[in-house]
């Protein structure tokens, strides 16, 4: 089976990784296999697979987050603290962040920051996140926000350069009238997303990008169940 990725496609994540060396705001993604892993079993194999491309111990994290239109981001993380915003149905007294994230190029839509491989599941993108305070006086049912509880494991690749995460989520969507309580007895989704973090790193962009090539492999061989699964420039 063989999965073409475009030399622009591997030219502009090449650009993005460039951006994200000179600016600390700015944050390089893949989502990969995005609505295809939707079983325990494709799960854990992918997990296993994950395994033998990164190195030290795991993180293992509980995070809820409620976005808004204007791009910004509430963030609390802990399952304790989660416990204590449903129960409360308030940010009082919850520990928090708020950070704005957008598209890196929202203000000049003539440059991409968004480039799609669909041959290969993968979308990449350059978002810019900034970190804005500490407090948050909303409503955390607000129709208006979308949220999301995460339950994600990280990993770190043995290049170090990128980081693996791997999470159940569970989703309210914006307008929905449905309580954080009752979103969390909904089914889970898979998601699967790899993130450029060695930002000092002084190797050639090129070869940063051909290291996220061979991960990409390496999970795609684990869902397709195939050796036979080349990533290739044309």
């Amino acid at each position: 089976m063989e999965t073409i990725v475009t030399t622009q496609v591997l030219d502009e994540v090449s650009t993005f990784i460039d951006i994200a060396k000179k600016d600390p705001k700015a944050e390089v993604e893949c989502k990969l296999l995005a609505g295809k892993i939707q079983t325990k079993d494709i799960a854990d194999r992918i997990l296993k697979a994950i395994q033998t491309i990164s190195v030290g111990a795991v993180c293992e994290e509980h995070r809820l987050t409620i976005a808004y239109s204007d791009g910004t981001r509430v963030v609390v993380q802990g399952a304790p603290h989660i416990h204590k915003l449903c129960s409360n149905n308030s940010f009082k007294e919850v520990p928090l962040s708020v950070e704005r994230k957008r598209r890196y190029f929202e203000s000049n839509l003539g440059k991409r920051d968004i480039v799609e491989a669909q041959e290969a599941s993968a979308r990449f993108t350059l978002r810019s996140e900034e970190p804005l305070r500490k407090d948050w006086e909303g409503n955390p049912s607000d129709p208006k926000g979308h949220i999301r509880m995460i339950h994600r494991k990280c990993f770190k690749t043995t290049s170090e350069l990128f980081r693996i995460d791997f999470s159940m989520v569970k989703t309210r969507p914006i307008n929905s009238k449905q309580s954080i309580c009752d979103m969390l007895k909904s089914q889970h989704t898979y998601e699967l997303e790899i993130e450029f973090i060695y930002k000092s790193s002084q190797a050639d962009n090129k070869v940063i990008v051909q290291d996220l090539m061979k991960i990409i492999t390496t999970i795609s061989q684990a869902y397709y169940e195939t050796p036979f699964f080349i990533v290739t420039g044309k």
